[in-house]
């Protein structure tokens, strides 16, 4: 018996059902602490490639860039162990993207593009690695979507196609002057998929 392999579009989702009191418990200890960490790592990341695009160090701004990518892809979707195939064409891609990225820079600074015209070098990386190595375009990708009441101390968990009622949920709760923000994940049963891909993918 073949084993059917899950495309992320038709991926289910699991969710243990807990209350809004025990999902703020759960994501104080976890993801607010991991997205703190975060924010400290991405700030230090920007402030040593601004030191190496000053000084001219192209090769260790691209280095910085490629590290910070894999970063993500580790936080993002637990990818820690790239083939060397995988780590080659990560680092050439995102080399494309970070000439592209200073070229705009350089165009702004002049004032023939806004800045909503810029691209982010590891975004658009990961989006084209993503689809040359498997296939998988960034925006199939499922998301669940949390909701933290920071002022109730609760949170609110919406699937995939839920994201109207958790961004109206936020809405709702600044509304009523609670301090509420919104936050997206990649679901375990994708990671475990892709998991799977890449290892068959690799195989000898």
């Amino acid at each position: 018996m073949t084993e059917k392999i899950l495309r992320p579009e038709n991926l289910p989702i699991q969710e243990e059902k807990k209350d809004a009191t025990e999902r703020f418990e759960i994501y104080e200890q976890g993801s607010l602490k991991e997205i703190a960490r975060n924010k400290l790592r991405q700030e230090h990341h920007f402030r040593l490639a601004d030191e190496a695009h000053e000084s001219g160090d192209k090769r260790k701004e691209i280095v910085l860039f490629f590290e910070n990518t894999k970063e993500l892809l580790r936080r993002d979707y637990d990818i820690d162990n790239f083939s060397n195939i995988e780590a080659i064409r990560l680092r050439k891609i995102v080399g494309e993207f970070l000439e592209q990225e200073r070229a705009g820079v350089k165009l702004k600074e002049k004032g023939e593009i806004q800045s909503g015209s810029m691209i982010e070098t590891e975004h658009e990386s990961i989006a084209k690695w993503f689809l040359d190595m498997y296939g998988i375009n960034v925006r199939d990708i499922p998301k669940v979507f949390f909701i933290i009441d920071y002022t109730n101390r609760k949170a609110y968990d919406y699937q995939s196609d839920e994201k109207d009622k958790a961004v109206n949920k936020m809405e709702d709760l600044r509304k009523q002057g609670y301090a509420a923000s919104i936050y997206s994940k990649v679901p375990d049963d994708f990671k475990e998929y892709l998991r799977r891909l890449r290892e068959g993918a690799h195989k000898p």
